[in-house]
């Protein structure tokens, strides 16, 4: 099987376990303990699955795809998977990292693997709606602003934040996105088409 086939078909209930269980060992230095540093994933996850986007069945194969990755590089990191090239390398620094800079070492892991996962995905988005395709640039381009920002990710702000800004459903419709880009103050020329 290859690397986009295992991504793609882990099932949520594996997507879980994996963040579970590398933020179980790895929460970052949190004084509160697991998921630690983690909690901005898991809620980010529990919104891709509760808006259909990452499902065991229908749902977008791009957002499954990445999110797959994330967790293969997780479980790379815990030595259980090897995927070549993995990020898993700036996990394990993230893991050894010091309280003050975990943070820190935990966007640029995030970051190594979201943008290679993205990259991977890439082809997937040709079955996107147009707006879904759009959709994904503004989530990926507010990713790497909370990443240049180093928002905390161990409160369930961020979490709140997606859960209040992006859609329930799948796939996110034109007036929808429209809304979006407005609460987002981005000009709507360029992204929706």
């Amino acid at each position: 099987m290859g690397d986009l086939s295992r991504a793609l078909s882990l099932s949520t209930a594996e997507r879980t376990a994996a963040l579970q269980e590398f933020f179980g060992v790895h929460p970052g230095g949190v004084a509160a303990g697991p998921p630690g540093l983690g909690r901005a994933m898991l809620d980010f996850l529990s919104w891709e699955v509760d808006s259909g986007r990452v499902t065991d069945g229908a749902g977008s194969g791009w957002w499954k795809a990445v999110n797959g990755f994330l967790s293969l590089d997780l479980l790379a990191a815990l030595g259980r998977t090897g995927l070549p090239g993995s990020p898993a390398r700036a996990w394990r620094a993230y893991a050894s990292a010091p309280p003050p800079t975990a943070q820190t070492a935990l966007w640029l892991a995030h970051d190594r693997s979201i943008t290679r996962a993205a990259a991977r995905a890439r082809p997937l988005l040709r079955a996107e709606a147009p707006a879904e395709h759009a959709f994904t640039r503004v989530v990926l381009g507010v990713l790497r602003e909370v990443t240049h920002t180093c928002e905390p990710t161990g409160t369930p702000a961020l979490g709140r934040r997606v859960r209040r800004l992006y859609p329930r459903r799948y796939p996110i419709g034109d007036e929808e996105m429209r809304r979006l880009l407005v609460a987002l103050s981005i000009p709507a020329g360029p992204v929706v088409r």
